[in-house]
């Protein structure tokens, strides 16, 4: 019994000092015999691959090989390192600064005089966005109050009208609506909050030309449902922004989806809450050619029948 608990003492703390590794964090891929190398030598070629790829270029990482002490690197300018040690299996952990994720591997297995390519995919944890222009359209089929409650994981930057816990509005069929005696075609919020930049993300959406970007929007927001206001709407503010930039990775983030940005209730319920964010990534000639695939996302269309309400939004990340 005693020798037991011994075994599962030793198996807790090695599973803490090498945590499981998430399977997508690297890639083992070819071996090849190096010459140059002597019997007792062995390369690890550590390459990496990142939707922000260019931002390593030069970059100090820090690595242990079998619970090593700490060491340095300097990536080079095509983000890659290399590690000579001895031939067998090596477990390596490396870490970078706290905006990604550190990389743990099991055992790899190393030949005498070879040098083992390994990828490694670099994932941010959490950045720091701002959801630029979120704005809300209400349709309600007759006049009526309406109370819109609004949750930002994050705090508010800015409202307007200046958010009172809630808005109280009313609101007419033609997308119209009075606050406090004034009048507005919309509501509009921004807030400061963390996000998290999921490998999946990447896997749908679109990757456009920047010069080409009203084209391409008035495509996808007419293919929502978007009437011509609103598209003007989104167009003239999110169309400049895309000019700035020769190529973009866009992926729209819709309806339920959106709930990860902010909470939204309408009071008295509407028959249909839509939600439309863009989400979208300046990319190098390098990242576009070298990592970003994505099958093209499908857009559902809005049913516009009912009392219906229409937020966009979105934000540019890094």
């Amino acid at each position: 019994m005693k020798s037991f608990i011994v075994f599962l003492i030793i198996c807790c703390l090695s599973s803490l000092a090498f945590p499981q590794k998430h399977p997508t964090d690297y890639l083992i891929g070819n071996s090849s015999l190096d010459s140059s190398l002597n019997e007792n030598e062995a390369i690890y070629t550590f390459t990496f691959q990142s939707v922000n790829l260019e931002v390593f270029h030069g970059k100090e990482i820090i690595y242990q090989i079998d619970s090593s002490e700490n060491r340095k690197v300097i990536l080079n300018e095509n983000s890659v390192f290399q590690v000579k040690t001895s031939p067998g299996k090596h477990r390596f952990i490396i870490f970078f600064d706290g905006n990604y994720k550190e990389i743990y591997t099991s055992e790899i297995p190393v030949k005498t005089k070879h040098n083992l390519s390994v990828t490694i995919n670099v994932r941010l944890v959490r950045q720091l966005i701002q959801p630029a222009k979120p704005i809300i359209y209400l349709y309600p089929e007759t006049e009526m109050k309406v109370k819109i409650s609004l949750e930002p994981v994050g705090r508010f930057t800015y409202t307007y009208p200046n958010y009172e816990n809630g808005w109280e509005v009313l609101a007419s069929p033609n997308g119209k609506m009075t606050h406090k005696g004034n009048k507005y075609n919309y509501l509009f919020w921004e807030s400061e909050q963390n996000f998290t930049v999921q490998d999946t993300l990447f896997n749908e959406g679109f990757v456009i030309e920047g010069s080409k970007n009203q084209d391409f929007l008035e495509k996808q927001l007419t293919d929502f449902g978007f009437s011509s206001e609103e598209k003007a709407d989104f167009i003239t503010y999110w169309g400049p922004k895309l000019a700035g930039g020769e190529t973009w990775f866009v992926r729209f983030v819709v309806n339920e989806a959106c709930n990860q940005f902010a909470d939204l209730k309408i009071k008295p319920h509407a028959t249909h809450i839509y939600r439309f964010y863009i989400l979208a990534k300046e990319l190098s000639s390098e990242t576009k050619d070298l990592v970003i695939r994505p099958k093209a996302q499908k857009i559902v269309p809005m049913n516009r029948e009912g009392f219906v309400v229409l937020e966009w939004g979105g934000s540019l990340f890094y």
